[in-house]
C-alpha cells in the first residue's frame, strides 16, 4: 500500500462504491427506507471528486499562470484517466452485447446523453456525464476570470460562492415553476455541477483559508454533520415512502441536493486528516485501499457483471448467493482492467505534458518526476 494515499480518502471512496454496489444487487431494495442508497453514494463521489480534482486545479494555476497550455496540461490528465476505461467499456458494449442504440451511440462518446437518448444503454453513465462536464467547463471559467494572471483566491471564492448560489436558485425555481420529476433534476447536468463545487469550495478553504480548514476538521463537526446527514437522509427516506411525493414536492428535487452536498463536504476534512496514509497496513486498511483503486471500473462494470450472473444457469443459486459472486467477480474484473489497463495508460499520462511559458518546445513527452522516483 503506497504511503502517499490518504486513507481517510480510501475510505470515502470505498463507501461510496459500495453503497452504489449494494443498491444496484437485488437481495435488498435500491431504496432501503425511502432512502436512495446509489443517488446517496454518487453525490459522495461528486464532492470528492470536486474536492480532488479543485485541489489539482488550484495548486497548477497558483504555480503558473492561468492559460491554454496550463489547462490542456490539466485536461489531458483528467481525461487520461476518466475516458479510456469508459470508452473501453462502451465499446465493449456496443460491439459484443448490444447495438441496438446504432449510431446513436455517438452520444456517450461526448456525454450527452443525460439530455438526449437517455442513460438506458450504460445506466452508471449519468453521473459521469456531470463529472466530465465539470471538469471541462470549471478550467473555462478560470481561464475567462484569470487569463495570463495567476489565480486571485478572494475572486475564485466569491465565484464559487456565486456558481453555488446560482444553480441552487435556478433549481428551485424550476422545481417550483414545472412538475419536473426528481429523476429530472438528479441526472440534469446544470442541476448537479453545484455538488462538485462544493469540494473544490472545501478544497479551496483548504489551500488558501488552512486555519479554517484545520478548524472544521475535528471531531465535533464530523459528529455534528454525520447526525444531520441522518436525520435529513431519514427524512427523505420517510417522505419517499409516500408514493410520488419526491416528484412533487420543491424541497426534494431543489434543497435536498444542497444539503446532502453541504453536509458531505462537512464530514469530508474530519477523514482526510486524522487517516493519514502512513500508518501500519491491516487487512481492514489493505481492503479499503484496494477497493478505492478498483473503484472506477468497478462502478462501470458492476451492473453488466450483474446481469450476467443473474442470466448464467451456472449461477443460478438464489439471489444471496449470485449478489455475493457478482460483487466478487465485479471486484476481480476491476483489479485486471485497472492492472492491465488503467494503470499502464496513467503511466503514459505522466509522460505527457504540453509545455507552458518558459519551456522551450510545446507538446514533447517529458520524463516527471513521478516516473524519475519509481525507476
Amino acid at each position: 500500500m503506497s504511503a502517499s494515499r490518504n486513507y481517510g480518502l480510501d475510505i470515502i471512496r470505498t463507501t461510496a462504491i459500495l453503497m452504489v454496489m449494494i443498491s444496484h444487487l437485488g437481495i435488498i431494495p435500491s431504496d432501503i427506507g425511502g432512502i436512495k442508497l446509489g443517488q446517496l453514494g454518487v453525490d459522495i463521489f461528486f464532492v470528492l471528486s470536486g474536492f480532488l480534482i479543485g485541489g489539482i486545479l488550484i495548486k497548477d494555476f497558483t504555480k503558473s499562470d492561468v492559460s491554454f497550455p496550463v489547462t490542456l496540461n490539466f485536461w489531458i490528465r483528467r481525461w487520461f484517466r476518466t475516458l479510456p476505461v469508459y470508452y473501453l467499456v462502451l465499446l465493449v458494449k456496443f460491439i459484443f452485447l448490444d447495438h441496438s442504440l446504432g449510431y446513436k451511440v455517438l452520444v456517450y462518446f461526448f456525454f450527452l446523453q443525460n439530455n438526449f437518448v437517455g442513460i438506458n444503454f450504460l445506466e452508471v453513465s449519468w453521473s459521469l456525464v456531470i463529472e466530465e462536464w465539470f471538469y471541462l467547463t470549471l478550467p473555462v471559467f478560470c481561464l475567462l476570470l484569470f487569463y495570463k494572471k495567476r489565480i486571485d483566491t478572494r475572486k475564485f471564492l466569491i465565484f464559487i460562492v456565486c456558481f453555488i448560489t446560482f444553480v441552487n436558485l435556478l433549481r428551485l425555481i424550476v422545481a417550483m415553476k414545472t412538475n419536473r420529476p426528481f429523476d429530472s433534476f438528479n441526472g440534469n447536468i446544470v442541476f448537479r455541477l453545484d455538488a462538485l463545487m462544493w469540494g473544490v469550495l472545501l478544497a479551496l478553504i483548504k489551500i488558501s483559508f488552512n486555519k479554517i480548514y484545520v478548524g472544521i476538521s475535528n471531531s465535533k463537526v464530523f459528529i455534528t454533520a454525520a447526525i444531520l446527514f441522518i436525520l435529513s437522509l431519514w427524512y427523505f427516506g420517510k417522505t419517499n415512502l409516500t408514493p410520488g411525493a419526491i416528484n412533487s414536492l420543491v424541497w426534494t428535487r431543489s434543497v435536498w441536493f444542497t444539503l446532502n452536498s453541504f453536509l458531505i463536504a462537512l464530514m469530508l476534512p474530519y477523514l482526510e486528516t486524522n487517516f493519514p496514509g502512513n500508518s501500519k497496513p491491516n487487512y481492514l486498511r489493505r481492503s479499503v485501499t484496494f477497493i478505492s483503486i478498483v473503484s472506477y471500473s468497478a462502478y462501470l462494470i458492476h451492473a453488466e457483471i450483474y446481469r450476467f450472473v443473474i442470466k448464467a444457469p451456472v449461477f443460478s443459486s438464489g439471489w444471496y448467493v449470485q449478489s455475493l459472486i457478482g460483487m466478487a467477480l465485479s471486484f476481480a474484473i476491476a483489479a485486471l482492467m485497472y492492472h492491465y489497463f488503467e494503470k499502464p495508460i496513467m503511466n503514459l499520462r505522466d509522460r505527457i505534458k504540453i509545455k507552458t511559458d518558459g519551456e522551450k518546445t510545446t507538446g514533447a513527452l517529458l520524463q516527471t518526476e513521478s516516473i524519475k522516483a519509481r525507476n
